[in-house]
Order: structure tokens, then sequence, then C-alpha cells
């Protein structure tokens, strides 16, 4: 099948749909977020550095991951991307079509 690319909500609606938990934040994160690439070898992040500025806005956050997903990268020990390579099946919590998204573009 076709590749498969959760942005922000759509993240969440893949988790939750698939299994997972998406729960609410006591905080929220808004604005650039540094983020950590928590897989070396991660196709979204091809070519990109380990550690990156995106920007985040979300109040709920990922807690547990759908059976076959993987943790892609972080924001403060929060999940910021996902992947299950086998469904290509892809999730960001931030917004890389957005200028503030340092290496969004790539």
């Amino acid at each position: 099948g076709k590749p498969i690319l959760g942005i922000c909500y759509g993240l969440q609606l893949i988790v939750k749909e698939l299994g997972g938990k998406v729960e609410k934040l006591d905080t929220r994160e808004d604005g650039p977020i540094e983020i950590s690439v928590e897989k070396s070898d991660s196709l979204l992040f091809e070519g990109t550095p380990a550690k990156q500025i995106v920007l985040m806005t979300h109040g709920d956050t990922v807690t547990e991951l759908p059976q076959g997903f993987e943790l892609e990268a972080t924001s403060g020990g929060l999940t910021a991307s996902i992947a299950n390579e086998s469904k290509k099946m892809y999730g960001v919590q931030f917004h890389p079509e957005t200028d503030l998204t340092v290496h969004g573009s790539q």
C-alpha cells in the first residue's frame, strides 16, 4: 500500500485507532521545540541532525504506542515521531510544513 504520514492530530489518530493511548498533558508544547532523533536509521529523519528544532502545538501526547510501532524521536521525554516500517505508517507530533521546523522540507 501507499505510505501514510500523520501530522500532529494525525499522529494521535493513528495511535488511538490502532490500539495505542493518547492522554491530555498538564502543560502544552507550543512553539519551537528541540527534538531528539532516537533511531539513527530512521527513514523520516534520514540526512538530518540528531537534535533539531520543530514547531509543536499540542496539549495531548502519545503515552503508549500501538503494536508494531517504534519511537523515532522525542521532545523532553514525550513522543515526537513514530513509525511502523512494515505497514508504511509514520507519524510526527510536530508540523514539518512550517518554516519554524528547520529541516521540515528534507
